[in-house]
Protein backbone atom coordinates (compact mmCIF):
# COMPACT_ATOMS: atom_id res chain seq x y z
CA UNK A 1 0.00 0.00 0.00
CA UNK A 2 1.19 3.68 -1.12
CA UNK A 3 2.80 5.90 1.49
CA UNK A 4 0.61 9.49 1.25
CA UNK A 5 2.01 12.76 2.87
CA UNK A 6 -0.21 13.48 5.73
CA UNK A 7 -2.74 16.54 5.80
CA UNK A 8 -1.36 17.90 8.98
CA UNK A 9 -3.27 21.16 9.65
CA UNK A 10 -6.67 22.55 8.15
CA UNK A 11 -7.46 26.29 7.92
CA UNK A 12 -11.58 27.24 6.96
CA UNK A 13 -11.87 30.95 5.72
CA UNK A 14 -15.11 32.39 4.30
CA UNK A 15 -14.71 31.08 1.10
CA UNK A 16 -11.55 28.97 0.63
CA UNK A 17 -9.73 25.95 3.23
CA UNK A 18 -6.32 25.27 3.64
CA UNK A 19 -4.66 22.51 3.89
CA UNK A 20 -0.79 21.75 4.78
CA UNK A 21 0.77 18.60 3.42
CA UNK A 22 4.31 18.31 3.81
CA UNK A 23 6.06 21.34 2.35
CA UNK A 24 2.83 21.74 -0.03
CA UNK A 25 -0.13 23.89 0.92
CA UNK A 26 -3.80 23.63 -0.96
CA UNK A 27 -6.11 25.66 -1.51
CA UNK A 28 -9.79 24.51 -1.87
CA UNK A 29 -13.36 25.94 -2.11
CA UNK A 30 -15.03 25.36 0.67
CA UNK A 31 -18.57 25.35 -1.46
CA UNK A 32 -17.52 23.01 -4.57
CA UNK A 33 -14.15 21.31 -3.37
CA UNK A 34 -12.05 22.24 -5.81
CA UNK A 35 -8.65 22.66 -5.84
CA UNK A 36 -8.10 26.22 -6.95
CA UNK A 37 -4.52 26.67 -6.05
CA UNK A 38 -1.75 24.25 -5.11
CA UNK A 39 1.57 25.48 -3.60
CA UNK A 40 3.20 22.17 -5.05
CA UNK A 41 2.92 23.99 -8.28
CA UNK A 42 6.87 25.69 -9.48
CA UNK A 43 6.71 28.69 -7.71
CA UNK A 44 9.04 29.87 -4.29
CA UNK A 45 7.94 27.54 -1.86
CA UNK A 46 9.68 26.40 1.56
CA UNK A 47 12.41 24.30 1.30
CA UNK A 48 11.43 22.02 4.44
CA UNK A 49 8.00 20.73 5.71
CA UNK A 50 5.66 23.76 6.93
CA UNK A 51 4.90 24.03 10.06
CA UNK A 52 2.84 26.66 10.84
CA UNK A 53 -0.51 28.32 9.34
CA UNK A 54 -2.40 31.33 9.86
CA UNK A 55 -5.52 33.25 7.81
CA UNK A 56 -6.17 36.78 8.22
CA UNK A 57 -9.10 37.85 9.09
CA UNK A 58 -10.79 38.58 5.34
CA UNK A 59 -9.36 35.52 4.13
CA UNK A 60 -7.18 37.14 1.56
CA UNK A 61 -4.07 36.51 3.23
CA UNK A 62 -1.94 33.70 4.62
CA UNK A 63 1.07 33.66 6.88
CA UNK A 64 3.31 30.45 6.70
CA UNK A 65 6.81 29.04 8.77
CA UNK A 66 8.92 26.63 7.46
CA UNK A 67 11.28 23.91 8.70
CA UNK A 68 13.73 26.19 6.74
CA UNK A 69 13.22 29.14 9.36
CA UNK A 70 10.93 31.25 6.86
CA UNK A 71 8.04 33.92 7.26
CA UNK A 72 6.32 33.99 4.34
CA UNK A 73 3.50 35.76 3.03
CA UNK A 74 0.92 34.62 0.47
CA UNK A 75 -1.81 36.35 -1.33
CA UNK A 76 -4.24 33.72 -2.03
CA UNK A 77 -5.86 35.72 -5.13
CA UNK A 78 -3.09 34.04 -7.55
CA UNK A 79 -0.97 32.59 -4.63
CA UNK A 80 1.60 34.95 -5.16
CA UNK A 81 4.54 35.86 -2.90
CA UNK A 82 4.41 38.81 -0.95
CA UNK A 83 7.05 38.66 1.22
CA UNK A 84 9.80 36.17 3.08
CA UNK A 85 11.59 36.89 5.79
CA UNK A 86 14.13 34.59 7.96
CA UNK A 87 13.49 34.21 11.64
CA UNK A 88 16.52 33.32 13.74
CA UNK A 89 15.19 30.31 15.25
CA UNK A 90 12.75 27.29 14.61
CA UNK A 91 8.96 28.84 15.41
CA UNK A 92 7.16 27.03 17.82
CA UNK A 93 4.01 29.59 17.64
CA UNK A 94 2.63 31.59 15.63
CA UNK A 95 0.07 34.51 15.76
CA UNK A 96 -1.70 37.23 13.98
CA UNK A 97 -3.09 40.39 15.29
CA UNK A 98 -7.08 40.78 14.79
CA UNK A 99 -6.04 44.01 13.09
CA UNK A 100 -3.94 41.67 10.98
CA UNK A 101 -0.78 44.08 11.17
CA UNK A 102 1.61 42.40 13.74
CA UNK A 103 2.86 38.93 13.04
CA UNK A 104 4.36 37.43 16.73
CA UNK A 105 6.26 34.02 16.64
CA UNK A 106 7.00 32.20 19.54
CA UNK A 107 10.35 30.28 19.40
CA UNK A 108 12.25 27.09 20.13
CA UNK A 109 14.70 29.63 22.29
CA UNK A 110 12.23 31.22 24.32
CA UNK A 111 11.53 34.43 22.93
CA UNK A 112 8.36 35.60 21.00
CA UNK A 113 9.24 38.20 18.47
CA UNK A 114 6.71 40.95 16.31
CA UNK A 115 7.42 41.67 13.05
CA UNK A 116 5.15 43.73 10.32
CA UNK A 117 2.47 42.09 8.27
CA UNK A 118 4.19 44.22 5.28
CA UNK A 119 8.20 44.62 5.77
CA UNK A 120 9.53 47.87 6.69
CA UNK A 121 12.01 48.82 3.65
CA UNK A 122 15.65 48.46 4.27
CA UNK A 123 17.81 51.24 5.68
CA UNK A 124 19.73 52.99 3.27
CA UNK A 125 23.50 52.29 2.70
CA UNK A 126 25.83 55.37 4.10
CA UNK A 127 27.99 55.71 1.27
CA UNK A 128 31.12 56.79 3.77
CA UNK A 129 32.94 53.64 5.10
CA UNK A 130 31.88 52.45 8.28
CA UNK A 131 34.05 49.86 9.78
CA UNK A 132 32.28 47.10 10.90
CA UNK A 133 31.03 46.38 14.65
CA UNK A 134 32.73 43.37 16.19
CA UNK A 135 30.08 40.61 17.29
CA UNK A 136 28.22 41.16 20.23
CA UNK A 137 29.23 37.91 23.01
CA UNK A 138 26.89 39.06 25.61
CA UNK A 139 23.18 38.10 26.57
CA UNK A 140 21.77 40.41 24.24
CA UNK A 141 23.32 39.08 21.20
CA UNK A 142 21.03 35.81 21.01
CA UNK A 143 17.61 38.44 21.05
CA UNK A 144 19.18 40.61 17.56
CA UNK A 145 16.86 40.20 15.26
CA UNK A 146 17.24 42.61 12.25
CA UNK A 147 13.72 41.92 11.16
CA UNK A 148 11.83 41.50 14.12
CA UNK A 149 11.08 43.48 17.78
CA UNK A 150 12.05 40.91 20.69
CA UNK A 151 8.02 40.90 22.86
CA UNK A 152 9.65 39.00 25.33
CA UNK A 153 11.52 36.05 26.34
CA UNK A 154 11.49 32.92 28.49
CA UNK A 155 14.21 30.63 30.44
CA UNK A 156 13.36 27.63 27.83
CA UNK A 157 11.35 26.87 25.03
CA UNK A 158 7.68 28.55 24.20
CA UNK A 159 5.56 25.88 23.70
CA UNK A 160 2.21 27.87 23.34
CA UNK A 161 1.04 31.41 23.64
CA UNK A 162 -2.36 33.51 22.85
CA UNK A 163 -3.23 37.02 23.41
CA UNK A 164 -6.31 38.02 25.66
CA UNK A 165 -9.26 39.04 24.10
CA UNK A 166 -8.36 42.83 24.21
CA UNK A 167 -4.85 42.15 22.98
CA UNK A 168 -3.71 44.28 25.90
CA UNK A 169 -1.73 41.13 27.13
CA UNK A 170 0.39 38.20 25.97
CA UNK A 171 0.42 34.64 27.58
CA UNK A 172 2.74 32.72 27.14
CA UNK A 173 3.91 29.15 28.41
CA UNK A 174 7.06 27.24 28.17
CA UNK A 175 8.67 23.99 28.84
CA UNK A 176 9.70 24.36 32.70
CA UNK A 177 6.14 24.54 33.73
CA UNK A 178 5.95 28.53 33.95
CA UNK A 179 2.25 30.28 32.38
CA UNK A 180 3.40 33.99 31.86
CA UNK A 181 1.03 36.70 31.60
CA UNK A 182 2.78 39.78 30.50
CA UNK A 183 1.72 43.40 28.77
CA UNK A 184 1.50 43.55 25.03
CA UNK A 185 3.33 44.87 23.11
CA UNK A 186 5.55 46.13 26.02
CA UNK A 187 6.43 42.18 27.31
CA UNK A 188 9.22 43.37 29.67
CA UNK A 189 6.14 44.22 31.93
CA UNK A 190 5.16 41.07 33.41
CA UNK A 191 1.87 41.68 35.03
CA UNK A 192 1.97 37.85 36.65
CA UNK A 193 2.33 34.17 36.90
CA UNK A 194 -0.38 31.22 36.67
CA UNK A 195 1.49 29.05 39.16
CA UNK A 196 0.17 25.28 39.55
CA UNK A 197 1.63 23.04 36.75
CA UNK A 198 4.30 20.44 37.73
CA UNK A 199 5.17 19.27 34.33
CA UNK A 200 5.31 21.62 31.26
CA UNK A 201 2.46 23.26 29.52
CA UNK A 202 1.98 22.43 25.90
CA UNK A 203 -1.22 24.57 25.53
CA UNK A 204 -3.14 27.75 26.48
CA UNK A 205 -6.21 29.15 25.31
CA UNK A 206 -8.44 32.10 26.31
CA UNK A 207 -12.35 31.37 26.37
CA UNK A 208 -13.99 33.68 24.07
CA UNK A 209 -16.80 33.55 25.78
CA UNK A 210 -15.09 34.21 28.82
CA UNK A 211 -12.66 36.31 28.46
CA UNK A 212 -11.25 36.47 32.07
CA UNK A 213 -10.61 32.58 31.88
CA UNK A 214 -7.62 30.67 30.68
CA UNK A 215 -6.76 26.93 30.40
CA UNK A 216 -4.26 25.72 30.38
CA UNK A 217 -2.92 21.44 29.68
CA UNK A 218 0.33 19.77 29.13
CA UNK A 219 2.03 16.59 30.95
CA UNK A 220 -0.37 17.01 34.26
CA UNK A 221 -3.08 14.76 35.07
CA UNK A 222 -5.45 18.00 34.39
CA UNK A 223 -6.51 20.94 32.20
CA UNK A 224 -5.95 23.94 34.93
CA UNK A 225 -8.60 26.79 34.59
CA UNK A 226 -7.49 30.18 35.80
CA UNK A 227 -8.44 33.67 36.24
CA UNK A 228 -5.33 34.98 34.57
CA UNK A 229 -5.65 38.49 35.19
CA UNK A 230 -5.02 37.42 38.72
CA UNK A 231 -3.06 34.06 38.34
CA UNK A 232 -6.02 32.34 40.91
CA UNK A 233 -6.47 28.58 39.44
CA UNK A 234 -10.09 28.47 40.16
CA UNK A 235 -10.27 24.44 39.25
CA UNK A 236 -8.65 21.63 37.83
CA UNK A 237 -10.13 18.65 35.26
CA UNK A 238 -8.90 15.19 35.57
CA UNK A 239 -8.17 14.59 32.26
CA UNK A 240 -5.70 11.72 31.86
CA UNK A 241 -7.57 8.77 32.84
CA UNK A 242 -10.06 9.48 30.36
CA UNK A 243 -7.18 10.34 27.25
CA UNK A 244 -4.80 7.05 28.18
CA UNK A 245 -6.96 4.38 26.38
CA UNK A 246 -6.44 6.37 23.03
CA UNK A 247 -3.13 6.96 23.57
CA UNK A 248 -1.71 5.34 20.13
CA UNK A 249 1.67 7.12 19.85
CA UNK A 250 4.04 6.41 22.95
CA UNK A 251 6.80 9.12 23.67
CA UNK A 252 8.93 7.71 26.70
CA UNK A 253 9.76 4.20 24.90
CA UNK A 254 11.75 6.15 22.03
CA UNK A 255 13.26 8.36 24.32
CA UNK A 256 14.75 5.66 26.05
CA UNK A 257 15.74 4.30 23.13
CA UNK A 258 17.28 7.39 22.04
CA UNK A 259 19.61 7.80 25.32
CA UNK A 260 20.53 3.99 25.21
CA UNK A 261 21.85 4.85 21.86
CA UNK A 262 23.97 8.22 22.81
CA UNK A 263 25.28 6.17 26.11
CA UNK A 264 26.28 3.27 23.36
CA UNK A 265 27.86 5.73 21.08
CA UNK A 266 31.75 6.30 20.61
CA UNK A 267 33.13 9.31 21.89
CA UNK A 268 35.03 11.92 19.53
CA UNK A 269 38.06 13.79 20.18
CA UNK A 270 37.45 16.11 22.87
CA UNK A 271 34.67 14.44 24.68
CA UNK A 272 31.93 15.03 22.71
CA UNK A 273 29.95 12.16 21.15
CA UNK A 274 29.57 11.81 17.22
CA UNK A 275 26.47 12.96 15.64
CA UNK A 276 24.29 10.74 13.63
CA UNK A 277 23.79 11.03 10.54
CA UNK A 278 20.87 12.21 9.23
CA UNK A 279 20.23 9.11 7.40
CA UNK A 280 21.17 6.67 10.02
CA UNK A 281 18.22 8.80 12.31
CA UNK A 282 15.36 10.01 10.19
CA UNK A 283 15.43 6.88 7.99
CA UNK A 284 14.30 4.00 9.90
CA UNK A 285 13.90 0.94 8.76
CA UNK A 286 10.08 0.30 10.04
CA UNK A 287 9.60 -3.15 8.14
CA UNK A 288 9.43 -4.83 11.71
CA UNK A 289 7.35 -2.16 13.32
CA UNK A 290 8.35 -0.23 16.28
CA UNK A 291 10.51 -3.20 18.10
CA UNK A 292 12.85 -3.11 14.64
CA UNK A 293 14.71 -0.02 15.97
CA UNK A 294 15.87 -1.99 19.20
CA UNK A 295 16.65 -5.16 17.23
CA UNK A 296 19.01 -2.86 15.04
CA UNK A 297 20.98 -1.20 17.13
CA UNK A 298 24.66 -2.64 17.69
CA UNK A 299 25.73 -4.66 20.53
CA UNK A 300 25.44 -1.77 23.75
CA UNK A 301 27.07 -1.15 26.91
CA UNK A 302 25.56 -2.58 30.08
CA UNK A 303 24.48 0.89 31.56
CA UNK A 304 22.69 1.00 27.90
CA UNK A 305 21.25 -2.25 28.32
CA UNK A 306 19.82 -1.78 31.64
CA UNK A 307 18.09 1.46 30.17
CA UNK A 308 15.95 -0.30 27.52
CA UNK A 309 15.42 -3.14 30.22
CA UNK A 310 13.36 -0.87 32.28
CA UNK A 311 9.54 -1.44 32.65
CA UNK A 312 7.38 0.32 30.66
CA UNK A 313 7.02 4.23 31.67
CA UNK A 314 3.32 6.20 31.85
CA UNK A 315 2.38 7.55 28.93
CA UNK A 316 3.53 11.16 27.76
CA UNK A 317 0.54 13.06 27.58
CA UNK A 318 0.83 16.18 25.23
CA UNK A 319 -2.56 18.47 24.94
CA UNK A 320 -1.87 19.57 20.98
CA UNK A 321 -5.04 21.87 20.50
CA UNK A 322 -8.14 23.15 22.23
CA UNK A 323 -11.08 25.43 20.82
CA UNK A 324 -14.45 26.30 21.93
CA UNK A 325 -17.60 27.50 21.01
CA UNK A 326 -21.41 27.27 21.08
CA UNK A 327 -23.71 25.41 19.02
CA UNK A 328 -27.03 25.97 17.19
CA UNK A 329 -28.96 23.98 20.32
CA UNK A 330 -27.48 26.44 22.88
CA UNK A 331 -24.37 24.06 24.08
CA UNK A 332 -21.03 25.81 24.98
CA UNK A 333 -18.55 22.98 24.20
CA UNK A 334 -14.78 22.81 24.92
CA UNK A 335 -13.38 20.72 22.59
CA UNK A 336 -9.23 19.22 22.99
CA UNK A 337 -6.87 16.91 21.86
CA UNK A 338 -3.81 14.71 22.92
CA UNK A 339 -0.83 14.28 20.60
CA UNK A 340 -0.66 10.62 19.24
CA UNK A 341 -4.08 10.30 20.81
CA UNK A 342 -6.89 8.76 18.69
CA UNK A 343 -9.78 10.67 20.20
CA UNK A 344 -11.67 14.04 20.25
CA UNK A 345 -12.19 15.02 23.39
CA UNK A 346 -14.98 17.53 24.29
CA UNK A 347 -16.60 19.18 27.52
CA UNK A 348 -20.20 20.66 27.53
CA UNK A 349 -21.37 23.39 29.95
CA UNK A 350 -21.23 27.18 30.71
CA UNK A 351 -18.01 26.22 33.27
CA UNK A 352 -15.34 24.56 33.59
CA UNK A 353 -14.50 22.54 36.98
CA UNK A 354 -13.60 19.37 38.79
CA UNK A 355 -17.20 18.24 37.80
CA UNK A 356 -17.33 18.41 34.42
CA UNK A 357 -17.73 15.93 32.40
CA UNK A 358 -15.38 14.87 29.09
CA UNK A 359 -16.67 12.80 26.74
CA UNK A 360 -14.57 10.98 24.18
CA UNK A 361 -15.06 9.88 20.42
CA UNK A 362 -12.43 7.29 19.41
CA UNK A 363 -11.44 7.51 15.80
CA UNK A 364 -9.00 4.84 15.32
CA UNK A 365 -6.14 7.15 14.10
CA UNK A 366 -3.94 9.48 15.46
CA UNK A 367 -5.57 13.30 15.36
CA UNK A 368 -3.48 15.85 14.10
CA UNK A 369 -5.68 18.86 13.50
CA UNK A 370 -9.43 19.46 14.05
CA UNK A 371 -11.87 22.48 12.98
CA UNK A 372 -14.82 23.38 14.52
CA UNK A 373 -17.67 25.23 11.84
CA UNK A 374 -20.78 26.15 14.57
CA UNK A 375 -22.21 26.95 12.01
CA UNK A 376 -23.01 23.95 10.90
CA UNK A 377 -23.06 22.17 14.06
CA UNK A 378 -19.68 20.13 12.90
CA UNK A 379 -16.36 19.67 13.17
CA UNK A 380 -13.82 18.62 10.74
CA UNK A 381 -11.03 15.96 12.02
CA UNK A 382 -7.77 15.43 10.13
CA UNK A 383 -6.40 12.20 10.87
CA UNK A 384 -2.91 10.37 10.23
CA UNK A 385 -3.50 7.41 8.31
CA UNK A 386 0.31 6.70 7.52
CA UNK A 387 1.19 6.26 11.00
CA UNK A 388 -0.28 2.38 11.58
CA UNK A 389 1.01 1.58 7.83
CA UNK A 390 4.79 2.81 9.63
CA UNK A 391 4.35 1.25 12.53
CA UNK A 392 2.00 -1.85 13.01
CA UNK A 393 1.71 -4.90 10.92
CA UNK A 394 -1.68 -4.72 8.81
CA UNK A 395 -2.94 -7.76 10.53
CA UNK A 396 -3.04 -6.28 13.98
CA UNK A 397 -5.62 -3.52 12.48
CA UNK A 398 -8.65 -2.52 13.81
CA UNK A 399 -11.53 -3.56 11.15
CA UNK A 400 -12.44 0.21 10.81
CA UNK A 401 -8.80 0.92 9.66
CA UNK A 402 -9.39 -0.05 6.40
CA UNK A 403 -12.27 2.31 5.92
CA UNK A 404 -10.63 5.00 6.83
CA UNK A 405 -6.89 4.44 5.62
CA UNK A 406 -8.00 6.54 2.52
CA UNK A 407 -9.92 9.19 4.14
CA UNK A 408 -7.18 10.95 6.46
CA UNK A 409 -10.61 13.94 6.73
CA UNK A 410 -14.14 13.38 8.37
CA UNK A 411 -16.93 15.27 9.52
CA UNK A 412 -18.09 14.87 13.16
CA UNK A 413 -21.29 15.85 13.35
CA UNK A 414 -23.96 17.75 16.78
CA UNK A 415 -26.60 15.88 17.08
CA UNK A 416 -28.56 15.54 20.26
CA UNK A 417 -25.92 17.05 22.46
CA UNK A 418 -23.28 15.08 21.02
CA UNK A 419 -21.29 14.51 18.68
CA UNK A 420 -20.99 11.78 16.25
CA UNK A 421 -19.48 9.81 12.89
CA UNK A 422 -21.78 9.77 10.68
CA UNK A 423 -22.24 9.94 7.29
CA UNK A 424 -25.92 11.57 7.93
CA UNK A 425 -26.33 14.93 7.23
CA UNK A 426 -23.01 15.75 5.91
CA UNK A 427 -24.27 16.43 2.38
CA UNK A 428 -23.28 20.24 2.88
CA UNK A 429 -19.14 18.89 3.30
CA UNK A 430 -19.54 16.18 0.66
CA UNK A 431 -17.69 18.66 -2.14
CA UNK A 432 -15.27 19.81 0.44
CA UNK A 433 -14.07 16.29 1.32
CA UNK A 434 -13.87 15.07 -1.54
CA UNK A 435 -11.92 17.17 -2.51
CA UNK A 436 -9.99 17.85 1.00
CA UNK A 437 -9.42 13.34 0.53
CA UNK A 438 -8.18 13.34 -3.41
CA UNK A 439 -4.86 15.71 -2.51
CA UNK A 440 -2.61 12.50 -2.96
CA UNK A 441 1.21 13.14 -2.52
CA UNK A 442 3.55 9.78 -2.56
CA UNK A 443 5.99 9.75 0.03
CA UNK A 444 8.60 7.67 1.20
CA UNK A 445 8.86 5.87 4.83
CA UNK A 446 11.74 8.58 5.45
CA UNK A 447 9.87 10.98 3.92
CA UNK A 448 7.06 10.84 6.62
CA UNK A 449 9.75 9.92 9.09
CA UNK A 450 11.43 13.49 8.88
CA UNK A 451 8.14 15.40 9.39
CA UNK A 452 8.45 14.47 13.11
CA UNK A 453 4.81 14.62 13.68
CA UNK A 454 4.97 13.42 17.33
CA UNK A 455 8.50 14.97 18.15
CA UNK A 456 6.87 16.83 21.60
CA UNK A 457 6.20 14.15 22.90
CA UNK A 458 10.50 13.69 23.00
CA UNK A 459 11.16 17.72 23.66
CA UNK A 460 8.67 18.47 26.29
CA UNK A 461 9.24 15.91 28.89
CA UNK A 462 12.79 16.96 30.28
CA UNK A 463 13.54 13.34 32.62
CA UNK A 464 11.15 10.72 32.55
CA UNK A 465 12.68 9.39 35.37
CA UNK A 466 11.87 12.90 37.68
CA UNK A 467 8.32 13.78 35.95
CA UNK A 468 6.92 10.15 37.31
CA UNK A 469 3.53 10.55 37.37
CA UNK A 470 3.01 13.33 39.80
CA UNK A 471 3.75 11.01 42.76
CA UNK A 472 3.78 12.54 46.19
CA UNK A 473 7.19 13.72 46.69
CA UNK A 474 9.34 12.55 49.50
CA UNK A 475 10.91 15.23 50.99
CA UNK A 476 14.63 14.73 52.91
CA UNK A 477 14.69 14.21 56.84
CA UNK A 478 14.42 18.21 57.78
CA UNK A 479 14.62 20.14 61.20
CA UNK A 480 12.85 22.33 60.73
CA UNK A 481 12.74 23.57 57.18
CA UNK A 482 17.29 22.92 56.80
CA UNK A 483 18.26 19.41 55.93
CA UNK A 484 19.96 17.58 59.22
CA UNK A 485 23.87 18.17 58.51
CA UNK A 486 25.36 15.60 56.95
CA UNK A 487 22.48 13.98 54.88
CA UNK A 488 21.28 14.05 51.72
CA UNK A 489 18.36 13.50 49.75
CA UNK A 490 18.31 9.28 48.93
CA UNK A 491 19.08 8.97 45.60
CA UNK A 492 19.25 12.98 44.14
CA UNK A 493 21.95 15.42 43.84
CA UNK A 494 21.41 19.19 44.14
CA UNK A 495 19.80 19.92 40.32
CA UNK A 496 17.17 16.92 41.89
CA UNK A 497 16.82 18.88 45.24
CA UNK A 498 16.20 22.08 43.29
CA UNK A 499 13.58 20.86 40.97
CA UNK A 500 12.09 18.65 44.46
CA UNK A 501 11.98 21.95 46.07
CA UNK A 502 9.91 24.00 42.86
CA UNK A 503 7.76 21.38 42.91
CA UNK A 504 6.70 21.47 46.58
CA UNK A 505 6.67 25.14 46.28
CA UNK A 506 4.05 25.23 43.30
CA UNK A 507 2.15 22.65 45.12
CA UNK A 508 2.16 24.59 48.13
CA UNK A 509 1.03 27.62 45.83
CA UNK A 510 -1.61 25.27 44.21
CA UNK A 511 -3.15 24.49 47.44
CA UNK A 512 -4.30 28.28 48.09
CA UNK A 513 -1.30 28.18 51.14
CA UNK A 514 1.51 30.57 51.60
CA UNK A 515 4.89 29.98 51.01
CA UNK A 516 6.62 30.89 54.54
CA UNK A 517 10.40 31.70 54.24
CA UNK A 518 11.00 33.43 57.61
CA UNK A 519 12.31 30.61 59.54
CA UNK A 520 15.37 30.41 57.19
CA UNK A 521 16.13 34.20 57.42
CA UNK A 522 18.28 33.92 60.38
CA UNK A 523 20.56 30.98 59.05
CA UNK A 524 20.70 32.46 55.79
CA UNK A 525 21.57 36.18 57.51
CA UNK A 526 24.51 33.93 58.90
CA UNK A 527 25.92 32.66 55.78
CA UNK A 528 25.75 35.92 54.22
CA UNK A 529 27.69 37.44 57.35
CA UNK A 530 30.53 34.43 57.41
Amino acid sequence: MALLFPIVSLILGEEVALAICGSDIYILDIRSGELKSSHAAPRPHHNGAIRHLVLDRPSQHAITIGDDKKLKVWKLQDFSLLSTREIPKHATSLLLTKDDQSILVGDKSGDVFSYPFHPLPPAPTPHTTVKPEKKRRDGVASHENEQGTLVLGHASCITSMALSCDEKFIITADRDEHVRVSWYPQGWNIERFCLGHLKYVSFVYVLPSDPRTLISGGGDRSLHVWDWFSGTLKATIPVLDVVRPHLLVKGARERRKALARAIAKPKAKGGKRKEESDEGSMALDREGGADAMVEDIPPLGNTAQAMLDLPPEEEVFVVSKMASCSMSDGYNILVFSALGGTAIYYIKGDTFDEASVIHSLDLAEPVLDFVLAPSKDAMLVILDTSWRLLNLSIASQPPEFAASVMKPVLVLCWSSGEFVNSTDNVDDWTPLLSGLNSIRMTASSSDITSLDLYGDLTLFPKNVEDQDAEEPITAPRTTGSVPISGEKAQGTGGKATARQKLRQTLETVASGLQVNDEEDAPKKKARLDS
